[in-house]
């Protein structure tokens, strides 16, 4: 039986882009920073920087790794 890649219709490289570029990081950076704030670890006048490093970061980390755990 051969490798099946999760990835070979157009519709669940959309879900992939979706789900794991955009609903993933936009919830774990906002939740993140959000915590961090209240919490008094940042400033609030560094909520936006703090939020795009987290969300790129974020988005950098699975960019990177998750095609080649797919593999």
């Amino acid at each position: 039986m051969g490798h099946i890649s999760p990835l070979n219709r157009l519709s669940d490289v959309i879900q992939f882009l979706f789900f794991t570029g955009i609903l993933g990081p936009v919830v774990n950076a906002t939740l993140g920073v959000i915590a961090l704030t209240a919490g008094g670890k940042i400033p609030h006048n560094q909520y936006i920087q703090v939020w795009l490093t987290w969300w790129i970061s974020n988005l950098a980390g699975i960019s990177i790794f998750t095609p080649a755990l797919l593999n």
